[in-house]
């Protein structure tokens, strides 16, 4: 059903099981609907990734927006293995980090690609080292 604005009308049980759905896990997802890839076509697996729609600008011109996301990103992704660098792009409204292995990264692309984040499906990709250290000559230390 539509509300006057034109948006979905949902009871409480409603739209708690519209975001329990939104926040499962390609386990959890019926086996009719085909799984996120984990790697982007044409770009081969390293130790560093590029997040996006992690914030939007309104976001980033909040107060303490930096320290809050840092802290949510490296409390996350230090599940998936031990993070050497990491920076907030605020103009390009992008995510960098970099794993001491290919493997940690790999796994916080398969667990975050495609996963919900302040209202925004994040997407995950991975970045040459060298590209990566070209961007941030800082994180080769």
């Amino acid at each position: 059903d539509l509300d006057e604005e034109g948006g979905l009308s949902l009871d409480a049980q409603s739209r708690a099981n519209l975001m329990a759905k939104l926040q499962r896990k390609d386990d959890d997802v019926t086996e009719t609907t085909t799984p996120a890839p984990t790697t982007t076509p044409g770009i081969q697996p390293s130790n560093c990734l590029v997040l996006q729609n992690m914030f939007d600008e309104e976001e980033a011109n909040e107060p303490n927006f930096e320290a809050e996301l840092a802290e949510d990103v490296r409390e996350e992704c230090a599940k998936y293995g031990d993070i050497k660098h990491f920076k907030i792009d605020k103009p390009s409204k992008l995510v960098y980090l970099r794993f001491g292995t290919v493997a940690g990264a790999q796994k916080a692309h398969a667990e975050l690609n495609g996963r919900w984040f302040g209202g925004k499906m994040v997407t995950s990709e991975f970045i040459a080292e060298p590209a990566y250290l070209q961007l941030w000559p800082s994180a080769a230390t």
